[in-house]
């Protein structure tokens, strides 16, 4: 590993989520992994969610963004471009719970790999209902790691994935309005140009909400 540890960027589009966000930012904040920046930008909430992020953008704690509302997709997209300087990003959602080791494992992984090719790092979940029940083990489903398959779905969830720079890169080159999502994309570039990994540990819990934007039968 380099001397210097790497910069991960967590990035977290938030719209409507008062009621788990600080929970979600506690558990960011909480790494074990010290080098880490925090970027969140609020699609358009018409809740408290932004009273909540301004308390802790006044802090120190994370760097806060706003803006039209341009749905997940584009957020992200624009999260992507804003969070500019480091090695690593961190797809984030608004209502899970990360565990303290979810970032340090996955820069372990990338450090031990030639950093030319698109990079996908991803770890499993724990699937939970809005009081904390468990509902099972989120995990990308049978032979769905490959890129025929990821031409027409993707293979998991964006919060269990971590990407390097270079597929960053690539997925700035493409159009989000002709984009379904991000985590999409990021699966299918890694998948068809690059490599992934798979964690099978355990390293958040994923709250299932009927407002979620992934729908998962469970």
């Amino acid at each position: 590993m380099r001397k210097i540890q790497p910069k991960v960027n967590i990035i977290l589009s938030s719209y409507n989520g008062e009621n788990y966000i600080r929970e979600q930012i506690e558990s960011l904040l909480g790494q074990d992994y010290p080098n880490i920046e925090i970027h969140i930008r609020d699609d358009g909430s018409t809740d408290r969610t932004m009273d909540i992020l301004k308390e802790y953008e006044e802090k120190g704690k994370i760097y806060l963004y706003t803006g039209e509302n341009k749905g997940f997709c584009g957020s992200f997209f624009e999260l992507l471009k804003l969070a500019d300087k480091g090695e690593y990003w961190s797809f984030c959602d608004q209502d899970d719970i990360w565990l303290p080791e979810k970032v340090g494992f996955a820069v372990e992984w990338m450090e031990q790999q030639k950093q030319t090719e698109p990079l996908l790092y991803y770890s499993l979940s724990e699937m939970i209902d809005d009081r904390g029940n468990s509902l099972g083990l989120q995990k990308p489903p049978k032979e769905s790691l490959c890129f025929r398959r990821a031409l027409t779905g993707t293979f998991g969830v964006g919060f269990s994935m971590v990407i390097n720079k270079v597929l960053r890169d690539e997925m700035l080159k493409c159009n989000p309005d002709l984009v379904h999502s991000h985590d999409w994309l990021a699966g299918a570039i890694a998948l068809g140009f690059g490599t992934v990994h798979v964690n099978d540990q355990v390293c958040a819990k994923y709250r299932r909400l009927d407002t979620s934007v992934t729908k998962i039968s469970l």
